[in-house]
């Protein structure tokens, strides 16, 4: 009787499983009252007639038919109209516990795969409980938006089930279930792209199905029915976001910054895991600067750590037979790919969202290294598990820390300038909220920041214009000197502002007759 099998052990991974769901919903309840947040939240769901109008016909047929925000994302799109259906839009609370719900119920079933499949259970409630804990999950979980990620990577862990299932029973019908997995998985965000590789990968550790070059061929050709489906996913994906004008061509990025990119946010990533701090919802891309171009130590050492590290790992494949670190890492090298920034979308340099399947790999070949650590030196073994259960208490309490971020928009906004005083960008949207609830003095000061950081026409007449609300307002107040002086700043920056002229000659006049 193997250790999975053992009633036992089924005990112990069902009480893991319940307290893994406990945490998740301990994190995520805070999230009940949270508000939309201004970015992304509009296009995808409050302003999206198709989704705000919730389920019907016309609109189900929409979600299949649609390009809409650069996307073509079906059952994410379905899920959101069920959510507007049952709970309205008044507050995005509902919508986060049901990413919160996916979530929770994707760790359990990563951790009864590792567990059933690799015959592990301790390694295995590790990787899922640091899986569904860490504070680099929270953008994918608190964010309405992100529905499709928690959805695709349910679909992503359910076709890993169905394909060993496949593999240990050669049932076709869990082969036809492993095709609608990857359908579904399709339907839900292109990301799942990578899915035949990663099961690949599978074949080697922990399902062992590989051997002479028949057996490789048969493996490849298993695959080539998913990668017609993530194919044909990837093709709709990449016309949906043309169409969307998201992707950004070489002449925008030069290919050269985007390796360069891509190098530094691989170890960014790896930082971000170990050291879950200064986390926050957008990490401006360097092109968005004067400067696109990373000092060349940084990406030339950051190619150096992957290479090292890959090496390693292969070192200890071959002469230790430990294969689980390698699969892991090439894992989270080649899940990667999509979203590390060589096509480059949007305009982050990095996302905290982006690490929610690589992670399962990463996470993967650090458990399973610190165990073969253990082996070889058995008194560390305590000290291990001290430092294992501190680092969960602290990315739990992060956690729950990083959902507050989520808010509101101030909120999120405030903490992303909180993290990068020189994202503009930032200031910008932070300013707008801002103005939108009357508060002129802070919007001003973030106005001025963002044309302290990148001073262009277009942020001069921004800051100019919330000058003149704040003269105004300082004008009522009576303070006519400030309301004067910002006034006369607002024309500095914007000499045709009709309102700042009538605006400036009216002061003046109060002032003179005192």
């Amino acid at each position: 009787m193997t250790a999975d099998t053992q009633p036992a052990t089924r005990v112990h991974l069902l009480i893991a499983a319940a307290v893994l769901v406990l945490a998740v919903g301990s994190i995520y309840i805070r999230a009940w009252d949270h508000s939309f947040v201004s970015y992304d939240d509009p296009e995808y769901i409050t302003e999206n007639p198709h989704v705000s109008g919730g389920l019907s016909v016309e609109n189900i047929r929409w979600a299949f038919t649609a390009f809409h925000s650069g996307n073509w994302h079906p059952l994410t799109w379905i899920t959101l109209m069920t959510d507007v259906s049952l709970w309205g839009t008044d507050t995005a609370g509902p919508m986060v516990l049901t990413n919160a719900a996916i979530h929770a119920l994707s760790s359990v079933l990563l951790l009864a795969w590792l567990a059933r499949f690799t015959g592990r259970t301790w390694l295995s409630v590790a990787v899922a409980a640091v899986f569904a804990l860490h504070p680099l999950r929270v953008e994918s979980v608190a964010w309405a938006t992100e529905r499709k990620d928690v959805l695709t990577t349910f679909w992503w862990i359910a076709s890993m089930w169905c394909y060993a299932l496949y593999a240990r029973r050669g049932s076709w019908r869990w082969y036809a279930m492993l095709l609608v997995s990857v359908v579904l998985g399709v339907m839900s965000k292109p990301m799942i792209v990578t899915l035949p590789c990663a099961l690949l990968l599978l074949d080697v550790w922990p399902l062992r199905r590989t051997g002479d070059r028949r057996r490789w061929l048969r493996l490849i050709v298993e695959k080539l029915p998913l990668l017609a489906i993530v194919g044909l996913g990837a093709v709709l994906t990449l016309k949906a976001q043309t169409a969307g004008e998201a992707v950004r061509s070489a002449t925008q990025i030069a290919l050269s910054v985007r390796l360069e990119n891509a190098l530094v946010a691989y170890v960014q990533y790896l930082r971000m895991t170990a050291w879950p701090s200064g986390l926050c919802m957008n990490y401006p891309h360097p092109a968005l600067f004067a400067d696109p171009h990373y000092p060349w130590w940084q990406w030339l050492g950051a190619a150096f750590v992957l290479i090292a590290i890959t090496a390693a790992l292969a070192w200890l494949a071959w002469r230790r037979d430990l294969l689980p670190p390698l699969i892991g890492w090439l894992w989270y090298l080649g899940t990667l790919v999509p979203i590390i920034g060589i096509v480059s979308v949007g305009q982050v340099a990095w996302a905290d969202r982006h690490t929610y399947i690589p992670s399962i790999g990463l996470l993967i070949a650090v458990v399973w290294l610190c165990a073969a650590f253990v082996r070889r030196l058995p008194p560390a073994r305590s000290i291990v598990i001290a430092v294992a259960a501190l680092y969960l208490g602290i990315c739990i309490g992060l956690s729950w820390r990083q959902v507050g971020y989520w808010r509101d928009s101030v909120a999120m906004w405030r903490r992303v300038v909180q993290v990068n005083d020189r994202n503009w960008w930032a200031h910008g949207n932070l300013a707008g909220h801002y103005a939108a609830d009357g508060r002129w003095a802070p919007a001003v000061r973030h106005n001025r920041r963002a044309y302290e950081i990148r001073p262009s026409q277009d942020m001069a007449n921004i800051l100019a214009e919330s000058l003149v609300q704040q003269g105004v307002e300082l004008g009522k107040a009576g303070d006519l000197d400030a309301a004067i002086a910002n006034l006369e700043r607002a024309l500095e920056l914007n000499p045709a502002h009709p309102t700042a002229r009538a605006n400036l000659a009216y002061a003046k006049q109060l002032r003179q007759g005192r």
